[in-house]
């Protein structure tokens, strides 16, 4: 190896960790590094980290729709159960259009950096759309949401075991490294409340939703424990960076295409074809690179609500086991029945329960019309294609419906 540059008089600044408080250079702060990315390369960071937080935070709502809409099955069947069993009972008469038994529904954010405070706007906004939710808040500065507080009423501190003791809807939005140390703090009181979800059936398991970035669920479960209800929101950077840059240079890419379906043969193809799409060459004159940029980032957010929600669904599920997992996971929320499936004389009663609660969850994740994808001979689901194009489809109808209310 030459050692010819060893004797520069600024080699022994550079390799001092000192070096730019020594060399009089500006304070960069912790993002130091930042000034000496090129300008192009930085713009594309800066767009695609902010995509993928907004691909995040879609995918987290969708989690709260399907739980608000599960509980809405759950508490409408109870009731109409104890309406049979006592018909003449006054209180049991109510308007099925008011969600006054969900203002019990509890969510909880621990962590409150970019992505949880992104959830946390957007479930502030959506709170005329939900309504009855409670929104408690984690974090190490709770300071900084006072305003939140004041004007949302949210509980803002930092305490993950009120979270986990109280909320319904966990969603865990701390850094990577910070998640073992938070679940292994929480473990206990998920513990407890599992226990007791599976003594009472009316009772339900809390839901842990995890932001954190490459870390899977059979992780999450060894870091929490196995049997806590585990959800994760995922995002492919690499393909995401490509599509963005696809994007830029032809707009009409980011119009919803919901028969796009990630891991189909014939999406792989069409990516292909349009991988042979030559980017835009950046101009050498600063002038031309600041357009340029104003050019993409207009184009980029003319169609940006098409292009969030549809690779918010596409990233979510990518086969079908993945959709088979929200289903089990949210069954395992809302029904357990180990406590009734030991009395024989409950048992009919159980796999009513049991039927009711599987529909509501195929009717609020494909729709009514469920049954189509379902082979009436055999009862095993059809073409795994068509079925992720409907939910695509379905997801897509509905955030877009409720981005627009929540406006």
């Amino acid at each position: 190896m030459s050692t010819e540059g060893q004797d520069h008089p600024l080699t022994s600044k550079v390799l001092n960790p000192h070096f730019f408080s020594m060399s009089q250079l500006p304070a960069f702060g912790k993002n130091w590094l930042d000034h000496f990315i090129p300008d192009d390369d930085m713009q594309q960071l800066f767009v695609t980290s902010e995509v993928a937080r907004n691909i995040i935070m879609l995918q987290c709502l969708y989690f709260v729709k399907v739980y608000r809409d599960l509980l809405k099955y759950k508490l409408s069947y109870a009731r109409n159960r104890a309406k049979e069993a006592d018909p003449k009972n006054s209180e049991l008469q109510y308007d099925e259009d008011v969600d006054y038994d969900l203002v019990d529904l509890k969510i909880g954010i621990i962590g409150c950096g970019q992505v949880g405070t992104m959830i946390l706007t957007k479930l502030l906004e959506a709170i005329p759309h939900f309504r009855g939710i409670k929104i408690f808040v984690s974090t190490r500065q709770p300071d900084l949401l006072n305003e939140f507080k004041e004007e949302f009423k949210i509980e803002a501190e930092f305490n993950n075991e009120k979270i986990a003791e109280m909320c319904d809807i966990i969603f865990l939005c701390c850094l990577p490294f910070q998640g073992d140390i938070v679940l292994r703090e929480i473990r206990g009181i998920l513990h407890d409340r599992n226990v007791e979800a599976t003594k009472d059936k009316a009772l339900n398991r809390p839901v842990l939703i995890s932001t954190l970035a490459a870390v899977g669920i059979p992780k999450l479960k060894l870091m929490a424990t196995e049997e806590t209800i585990i959800l994760r929101t995922f995002v492919n950077i690499a393909n995401l960076k490509s599509k963005i840059n696809l994007t830029a240079s032809k707009p009409s890419l980011a119009l919803p295409n919901v028969q796009n379906i990630e891991g189909n043969e014939s999406d792989n193809e069409s990516n292909k074809e349009e991988s042979k799409i030559e980017e835009p060459k950046l101009g050498k004159d600063t002038a031309d690179k600041e357009k340029l940029h104003e050019s993409s980032n207009a184009q980029f957010t003319g169609n940006e609500p098409y292009f969030m929600i549809s690779q918010a669904s596409a990233n979510l599920i990518r086969n079908l086991d993945e959709l088979f997992n929200i289903f089990d996971a949210f069954q395992n929320t809302f029904y357990t029945g180990e406590a009734q499936e030991s009395l024989e004389d409950k048992k009919e009663e159980v796999d009513e329960d049991r039927a009711i609660y599987e529909e509501s969850i195929l009717i609020t994740v494909l729709g009514e019309n469920y049954s189509d994808f379902i082979d009436p001979n055999t009862g095993e689901w059809t073409n795994e294609t068509e079925i992720l194009i409907h939910f695509n489809k379905l997801f897509f109808e509905e955030m877009e419906g409720m981005l627009k209310n929540i406006k």
